[in-house]
């Protein structure tokens, strides 16, 4: 697997400490540690940093589950409800103070701007941990879907020691399935996820670490 800049040069940053030895403290320490929760942010990329939802962010999120093109492949095109706006912020909260991960928002550095999310949540039907994004269309073929996912598969199977990751969407949204093959994933047959007949595609730490999907 190509390995892009963006995992290079990828820091997990605590408070007061300089980035190069950042990474080394993430594997070292309990996710539930509460200077984890003090974070300024989580992920930096070349281009990107992923931070945690607060309550705050809820315009955000409405922007992107409100917009037709991004929900298309997840309820038809349908707009999300104000109610399940609200769960979706609540859920992913309460799962970052519970595993210490969730689909983290993605900013943009240079600008500030608000371009989707991208991060890992349990699966429901079958406890695994899920890599997802979702983004805005006006931040979409520029690579960050790719670039953050890297970032996140990094963070997944260096700090969470994650055996597996999996990654689910509807067979007919060829975009997302081009970047879970560019992320190095492959394909694993079909799953009912969420109702929903889906492909799925699966990538392991052994194989992450051994094809070279990030710098030990």
């Amino acid at each position: 697997m190509a390995v892009a800049t963006s995992i290079i040069t990828s820091q997990y940053h605590f408070p007061n400490t300089p980035p190069s030895a950042s990474v080394r403290r993430w594997t070292q320490m309990d996710l539930g540690d509460p200077e984890i929760k003090k974070l300024n942010y989580f992920i930096e990329t070349e281009r990107l940093r992923l931070l945690p939802w607060t309550e705050t962010d809820r315009r955000d999120f409405e922007r992107l589950a409100t917009d037709p093109q991004v929900v298309r492949f997840i309820t038809g095109g349908t707009p999300y409800t104000a109610d399940r706006i609200d769960k979706f912020l609540e859920r992913q909260i309460r799962q970052q103070e519970q595993f210490g991960y969730s689909l983290w928002r993605i900013v943009v550095k240079d600008t500030g701007e608000f371009a989707g999310f991208c991060g890992l949540q349990p699966i429901a039907e079958t406890g695994e941990p899920e890599i997802g994004w979702w983004l805005l269309p006006e931040h979409w073929k520029k690579g960050i879907a790719t670039e953050a996912g890297q970032a996140v598969l990094d963070w997944g199977f260096r700090v969470s020691q994650m055996p597996i990751v999996v990654a689910v969407c509807n067979p007919a949204n060829v975009a997302s399935l081009a970047v879970m093959r560019r992320l190095g994933m492959q394909a694993d047959g079909e799953m009912v996820y969420r109702g929903q007949k889906c492909a799925r595609y699966v990538i392991r730490r052994d194989q992450w670490f051994s094809d070279g999907g990030c710098q030990n």
